[in-house]
């Protein structure tokens, strides 16, 4: 049938048709396992099942109770994991969080610390009265130390700096005074850990504190020494050698003395006579020099030369003859005469010394160079000695300055561990564990009740879980899930609902067979079973009269051979001994016509059933529709050829059925190849869905009841 009200399908006349997807309908939905949950349905159903498991449960749960019933106690301390190190001193680069994930880390690494195993032995050897009271019989240390490990609860505390230690017990003896001592233990191993080998550590720096205050102690005593012997009171890297001035002024009057001495060998070598030139010519020149240099000798040759410009101005105007002239000239030659006299003289006394006056220049010359050589040999040793230790004073007063800030580091280190060793740290109590007064559980009256809890629930989700898991089908979404189509109509148990009730739904599927005629032109309905006592022959029967009550010219054909007990009807006609017409049995216009079955052979099969399809067609040519009633079509092979040969087949099962009759009788219709294929659900209790509840709540009352949440595939709203 072409419409998905119908539920069928359908192809052109003559050409093979199939149901799709037959062989392997769809997996269950969640909707309709949903809709098949109905707990006081299930229970009442179930009512012993669930009577049994709920005193199975009780019977069991009440010696539990009265064995195991102890009450179970709890107790916790809060631990504080800083984010900063509580610092008593100057800060220390190696004790800070440098970001949230290395805080995060260090918290876990606290929260796997807590219980290690020699925290716990510990914290049970100071808790004698724990360690008794908690210890189970024939327990070892270890072992009870191992299971105190497993019991703790250790965790950080959300958006907090708080690490919980909390611990279960059946007593109370001792519990908060273990923990107490558990996290106290922790906390010194915890800040010895921070702090690592800090004993060690302190002996170390005072050790090399010690050393360095007896080299400081040396140094300075060396030093003093030094300054005793410079005579000085302070070394400074400013301060000027006394003797770099003294040999500078040494150095300098060398160098003069040098140049002197040069000079005056240069005179007497010059004097004593060179290898070439006139020494006597230069002698007299050093003389005549000298001479000149003379001041009695300067002021005569000053008068002398006076006289000699006033007669040659007296002479200048004169004649060559003239007596003045004459005379002025012989007086002129007269005083250059004298002068010649008076500088020979000079000159030969000059010559005489001159050479000898060189020579004691000379020695006087080298033998100041000697001296001064020596004078800066002893200045330059002096200066040499001072510039070294006084160095050797600067250098020693530099190590003295590194070994103080070194003992002064030390000092700081040690009096920082000294001090940091007492301080809170990263962690550190928080909240102490006290001792509870309330168990959390257990008991015997809680555990008596939980298994009778449990019983309760047992009683009502098993009985559920059994019916969700029914492989039987009950409701109209239970058949179109088993067969993959949507159902053609459900009918519901006449025994539960009302007749107005059950007639209304059988007149809604001939209403929808009496469309598809119309629109498809579907003449030849074949019904049959997917199991037996499927109720076909009634649906068929009841479906005729509402067709005959709608207008339509219906023929009911009882093809069921093993139903047969009386002569003529279909058996006569198929062997031809007859003929439609006069076979047809007519009930009145309340009642459609009818085509029985007639006697048959014993053989459960129709005789000549391949003239079958010819009486079907003559009959559909007379009447508007032709309802075919055949056994089920798992138990007859007459079914098989009558359904592939009618316009359409409709396959009804009985609510209560397996799952799988429905999808085995669907099997074989399809290797029958069928042209249209519907499904009709026959006998639908009312507690089956919350479906029919609603629909048959609508038909009596006009509204629809309110489901249950619980029952509601909320899910999709």
């Amino acid at each position: 049938m072409a419409s998905s009200e119908t539920g069928s399908t359908r192809k052109p006349e003559g050409q093979p048709t199939g149901r799709q997807h037959v062989a392997e309908p769809p997996a269950s939905s969640i909707p309709g396992l949903l809709e098949r949950v109905n707990p006081l349905h299930s229970v009442l159903r179930h009512r012993y099942l669930a009577l049994g498991l709920l005193f199975v449960v009780t019977a069991i749960g009440l010696p539990v109770a009265w064995l195991r019933g102890k009450p179970v106690y709890y107790t916790e301390a809060v631990v504080f994991v800083s984010p900063r190190f509580l610092k008593n001193l100057q800060d220390d680069k190696e004790l800070e969080m440098q970001s949230n994930s290395q805080y995060r880390e260090y918290v876990q690494q606290n929260v796997r610390t807590i219980n290690r195993f020699d925290i716990v032995d510990q914290a049970l050897q100071a808790s004698p009265a724990f360690k008794t009271s908690f210890r189970r019989p024939n327990e070892s240390d270890r072992r009870l130390a191992e299971r105190i490990q497993a019991s703790l609860e250790i965790k950080p505390v959300t958006d907090t700096y708080q690490i919980t230690v909390g611990l279960e017990a059946d007593t109370t003896e001792g519990l908060a005074e273990f923990l107490n001592k558990l996290v106290t233990i922790y906390l010194g191993k915890a800040k010895g850990e921070e702090f690592y080998a800090s004993d060690e550590r302190l002996a170390s720096l005072a050790k090399e504190g010690t050393q360095l205050a007896a080299d400081i102690a040396g140094k300075q005593e060396q030093r003093t020494q030094l300054a005793q012997e410079l005579g000085v009171s302070t070394f400074t890297e400013n301060y000027i050698n006394p003797y770099d001035r003294l040999l500078v002024s040494a150095k300098e009057a060398l160098a003069d003395s040098r140049r002197k001495r040069i000079e005056a060998d240069a005179a007497v070598t010059m004097l004593e006579g060179p290898k070439t030139g006139n020494p006597k010519a230069w002698v007299e020149a050093f003389a005549l020099d000298a001479a000149s240099k003379d001041a009695a000798v300067t002021t005569a040759l000053a008068a002398l030369n006076a006289r000699r410009a006033e007669l040659l101005t007296r002479s200048s105007g004169l004649a060559e003859r003239h007596p003045g002239r004459i005379a002025a000239q012989q007086e002129i030659a007269e005083i250059d005469n004298e002068k010649r006299k008076v500088l020979d003289g000079l000159v030969s006394s000059y010559s005489r010394n001159l050479v000898d006056q060189r020579r004691a220049e000379a020695r006087r010359a080298r033998q100041v160079e000697e001296a001064l050589s020596s004078e800066v040999d002893t200045q330059q040793s002096q200066a040499a000695f001072f510039t070294r230790k006084y160095q050797e004073g600067i250098s020693m007063g530099l190590q003295i300055d590194r070994a103080r800030k070194r003992f002064d580091s030390i000092d700081d280190r040690s009096r920082f561990l000294t001090q940091e060793g007492r301080a809170p740290g990263f962690v550190r109590m928080f909240s102490e564990a006290r001792t509870p007064e309330l168990p959390i559980r257990g008991g015997k009256r809680k555990i008596a009740l939980l298994f009778v809890i449990a019983g309760l629930l047992l009683a009502i989700v098993i009985p559920v879980g059994l019916d969700v898991l029914d492989p039987r089908v009950f409701s109209p979404t239970d058949a179109a899930r088993v067969s993959g189509l949507p159902l053609l109509a459900w009918l519901p148990d006449r025994k539960q609902f009302s007749e107005a009730f059950w007639s209304e739904q059988v007149l809604r599927l001939a209403h929808r067979i009496d469309q598809d005629r119309t629109a498809n032109g579907t003449r030849i309905w074949c019904f049959t079973g997917a199991h037996g006592k499927a109720g076909t022959t009634t649906v068929v029967r009841a479906l005729g009269k509402a067709l005959t009550d709608l207008g339509v010219s219906v023929l009911t054909v009882e093809a069921d051979p093993r139903t047969a007990t009386q002569s003529g009807g279909l058996t006569v006609l198929l062997q031809g001994h007859s003929t439609l017409t006069n076979e047809i049995e007519r009930e009145g216009d309340a009642a459609p016509d009818r085509l029985s079955a007639g006697q048959g052979d014993g053989s459960g099969h129709l005789p000549d059933i391949h003239r079958l399809l010819d009486v079907l067609r003559e009959a559909a040519n007379v009447y508007g529709t032709v309802l075919v009633d055949v056994p089920a079509v798992a138990s007859s092979v007459d079914s098989e050829y009558v359904s592939s040969r009618a316009d359409a087949v409709v396959l009804i099962a009985r609510a209560g059925s397996n799952g799988a009759q429905l999808t085995r009788a669907l099997k074989l219709l399809e290797r029958n190849r069928p042209r249209a294929v519907a499904t009709v659900l026959n006998a639908t209790p009312r507690e089956c869905s919350a479906t029919v509840e609603r629909e048959y709540a609508e038909f009596r009352d006009g509204t629809a009841p309110t489901e249950p949440g619980w029952r509601t595939p909320w899910l999709w709203r």
